[in-house]
């Protein structure tokens, strides 16, 4: 953080400390100090965010009547920092696809597979048969729904 962004996390924490009961023995300034060492490294944003949350009592985790500890802070800081990182690569991924970059080509037999493939799939409006069915569910060496092989499993129906 930046000197600014540091005085900016000092009056949040500040604030925070003044929303949750403190003992009279506390010193407020080494408090502060132990806190600020343990979010130095965060984002000032999540810092922002996280004390929100705690104030709210929107964090499930400690006790809601006290002020949460510098670990439990980190915790939720971590929370902060993933999700925003989640949601920055969900908008990196949407941009990405919503723009063809130029000069991309796609490989001529993975098309023809993919497109092979979703041809022999039947739709959800055509209702594949059960012959169809066994086809896509049945792989080399596993189980069938013939009761091969389970103990207790009936005998396969005669179906016209």
């Amino acid at each position: 953080m930046t000197a600014a962004e540091l005085q900016q996390a000092t009056k949040a924490l500040a604030a925070m400390f003044s929303c949750f009961p403190q003992s009279a023995l506390t010193d407020v300034d080494m408090q502060m100090r132990g806190y600020l060492s343990a979010v130095q490294e965060a984002e000032l944003a999540d810092l922002q965010s996280a004390i929100q949350r705690f104030m709210r009592g929107e964090v499930k985790t400690g006790n809601a009547q006290f002020c949460p500890s510098s670990a439990q802070l980190c915790i939720e800081l971590r929370e902060r920092r993933a999700i925003r990182e989640l949601l920055a690569r969900r908008g990196a991924l949407q941009n990405l696809g919503s723009s063809k970059p130029q000069g991309a080509r796609v490989d001529p037999s993975i098309a023809k597979a993919a497109t092979s493939k979703s041809q022999d799939l039947p739709t959800p409006n055509q209702g594949a048969t059960h012959g169809q069915e066994d086809r896509t569910r049945k792989t080399p060496g596993a189980e069938t729904a013939q009761g091969r092989g389970r103990a207790g499993a009936h005998p396969p129906r005669d179906r016209p």
